[in-house]
């Protein structure tokens, strides 16, 4: 009867010991799935990143220059300087009643800019990068009134002026 017992035992132990070697060689089997997995996406999320940052040096490049050439813009229009304005970005100006006015190349409309206005503190309100142009606006303020303006410049994706809006906020 023991002997019986025994073989039982043995024959259960035998079962038990099969079944760790089945389990411990699907986990073995998963382990391997998941390091492939998880390597496959290390490669994946670095692609990401290093796009990503490329996209945001891009994007840096694009708002320093367009940034850089509507400051300079305002100052030589506040410094009535129009002949740099010329000749540094291309930009026919008229003066008239204290206003500056450029002509649109997509409208008839003249937009013109009180000259004082160009003088105004300016905070960035917008800046886009669009598929054929770069888009950047400011807020104007009057800083010795509650004044607020806008103003829109727009540059192609080499930097060159394409065309101005101004208007009440």
């Amino acid at each position: 009867m023991y002997k019986s017992i025994y073989g039982i035992v043995f024959l259960f132990i035998l079962i038990l010991s099969g079944c760790k070697e089945e389990e411990a060689a699907k986990i073995s089997s998963i382990e391997e799935d998941y390091k492939i997995q998880i390597e496959e996406l290390k490669k994946e999320n670095k692609r990401a990143s290093d796009e990503y940052l490329r996209q945001l040096d891009e994007y840096s490049i694009y708002l320093q220059i367009a940034d850089s050439n509507s400051r300079r813009i305002m100052r030589l229009i506040s410094e009535n300087d129009f002949a740099h304005l010329k000749s540094e970005f291309g930009i026919e100006a008229t003066i008239s009643d204290g206003k500056v006015f450029f002509k649109k190349d997509f409208d008839d409309d003249d937009i013109g800019l009180p000259i004082e206005q160009a003088a105004f503190h300016m905070s960035i309100a917008y800046f886009f990068i669009l598929s054929n142009n770069i888009e950047i606006g400011y807020f104007l303020d009057d800083l010795s009134t509650d004044e607020r303006y806008s103003v829109t410049f727009s540059f192609n994706k080499e930097g060159e002026f394409q065309y101005f809006a101004s208007g009440d906020v």
